[in-house]
């Protein structure tokens, strides 16, 4: 009988988290660009788009995808709270670049 060491049963939940998390990613991926489109007609989303971007920047920073990471982290410095609407309105052309990259990023992982 083959018996895991404490680091090899961590190292195999963390896989199986990493996993778990590649497999959702186009989906919050897509959510974040639906409510992209939706911004400039329904800026009352802007909150949920800041919330849904910044929680992919930290979850992929916590597994160590630094570059969608950072495209994801200058997505919200442009959907900063505290900047004014208008200043993120007038980004919105940024941010969807930023989207089409960071999706690009994110199906190299997917693959």
């Amino acid at each position: 009988m083959t018996y895991l060491d404490a680091d090899d049963v961590m190292d195999s939940k963390i896989a199986a988290l990493r996993k778990e998390f590649i497999a959702g990613l186009p989906g919050r991926i897509q959510t974040i660009s639906s409510l992209l489109a939706l911004l400039y007609d329904q800026p009352d989303h802007r909150q949920e788009l800041f919330r849904r971007v910044h929680s992919i920047t930290g979850s992929l920073g916590l597994f160590e995808y630094m570059e969608p990471s950072h495209t994801a982290r200058e997505m919200c410095n442009l959907l900063d709270p505290d900047l004014p609407l208008d200043d993120v309105l007038y980004s919105l052309d940024e941010l969807n670049v930023l989207a089409v990259k960071l999706f690009g990023q994110i199906e190299v992982l997917h693959s």
